[in-house]
């Protein structure tokens, strides 16, 4: 019984060494250099265009009077900052690039409606030229990323997307073209995001998107001051006659405190008026800086819980595929199996044959034909004795 069981163990070794060894591996699969080349490209382009649209709005500032159009200036510079941070630092570069490209067309339409007219007064050509140099740019680089009949293709899915979508307002409110493109191409919601890349090109894309968004939010936060301040009527002179009110009332407090105390109440009361004018500006300051913080830690809860949806069904497809792989291996090496030991024991069968016939039946044919010889040479003696 044990020598059965050491046959058959050393036969399953013999078995295994035979064969090649199996390696499973699933390494993170890398981008594509288009796949690269187009996220770094439309990084590239989020941070030209709200820098130019930055320019452009300062500009308007600086020279307008009319505090509606000033308005209208730093609203157009924020939400243009917002929109684009948002489209351009997605998962899968292709969608980065086409949401970026159709926004700045929707923007570049806006500009040259009624209503931006009505927005911005004589300077609706100059915002428009900016926002269309926008939409170039963009169109540029897609233009040098992709294939021409590529190009044709998505360029009439963007601007057809930018129609059925317009931006009626400055908030700039938009709907990604994901659903539209993946409709477009066939691509099944579940296969859209194939490989978020290496864990350094995911790790240089948060660093950028962080680097991206501190310096934003700074801006952002700064903008919303300077707006708050023109809308309450406090600009940057305002704010410097403010204190020297302020400076003129506490220097007559202390005056009339020496020369004349009966008059000190109604200094005081004339102090508080003044104090009240500035830090009535400052809470209003400190209250839209909370609100700003509070939507901006809200649209990062966003794009972590997006960006994490989307790894998981990425892992979730890739443990399916490996599960599905490993079956079939493991298939295959019992395939393989089966078949080394079926020839083992077609072969030892064929050896303990031949094994019994050498055994049994040798000894048998040589008894045989010598003494058949012997019976011969006996007869050839009688023979010649005769």
């Amino acid at each position: 019984m044990k020598s059965n069981y050491y046959i058959v163990l050393l036969l399953l070794i013999w078995t295994f060494q035979s064969c090649s060894l199996l390696r499973i591996e699933s390494a993170q699969e890398p981008l594509t250099k288009r796949q690269l080349n187009s996220r770094l490209l439309t990084q590239q382009f989020i941070a030209d265009a709200t820098d130019r649209v930055e320019a452009a709005a300062d500009s308007i500032i600086d020279s307008e009077a009319n505090k509606a159009i000033e308005k209208n200036a730093y609203l157009w510079k924020l939400k243009a900052l917002t929109a684009y941070r948002e489209v351009g630092f997605q998962t899968m570069p292709q969608l980065a690039l086409l949401d970026s490209w159709e926004i700045s067309i929707a923007i570049d339409n806006f500009m040259q409606t009624n209503k931006a007219k009505t927005m911005f007064g004589k300077w609706q050509d100059y915002v428009s030229k900016v926002s269309h140099a926008n939409t170039l740019e963009i169109e540029r680089y897609a233009r040098s990323l992709l294939e021409k009949g590529e190009y044709e293709d998505l360029r009439i899915l963007v601007y057809n997307y930018a129609g059925e979508n317009p931006i009626n307002e400055l908030t700039f409110q938009h709907t990604s073209i994901r659903d539209a493109y993946l409709a477009a191409q066939n691509i099944p919601d579940s296969n859209a995001v194939q490989t978020v890349g290496t864990l350094s090109e995911v790790m240089n894309n948060f660093s950028n998107r962080l680097v991206y968004t501190s310096e934003s939010t700074g801006k952002q936060l700064q903008w919303n001051a300077e707006l708050i301040l023109r809308e309450q009527g406090v600009d940057s002179v305002s704010l410097q006659k403010a204190f020297e009110n302020m400076d003129r009332s506490l220097d007559r407090l202390v005056t009339t405190a020496e020369t004349t105390p009966e008059l000190l109440d109604q200094s005081v009361k004339d102090f508080r008026a003044d104090m009240y004018v500035l830090f009535r500006g400052l809470h209003y300051d400190i209250e839209s800086s909370k609100e700003f913080f509070s939507e901006e830690r809200a649209s990062i809860d966003t794009i972590i819980e997006r960006e994490r949806i989307a790894i998981d069904s990425f892992i979730m497809r890739e443990r399916k595929a490996l599960t599905k792989e490993t079956n079939i291996l493991a298939e295959r090496v019992v395939d393989n199996t089966m078949d080394h030991i079926k020839d083992i024991i077609t072969s030892v069968l064929f050896y303990l044959l031949l094994f019994f016939i050498i055994i049994l039946f040798l000894p048998f044919a040589l008894g045989y034909y010598t003494g058949k010889i012997f019976q011969k040479n006996k007869k050839l003696k009688q023979g010649e004795s005769d």
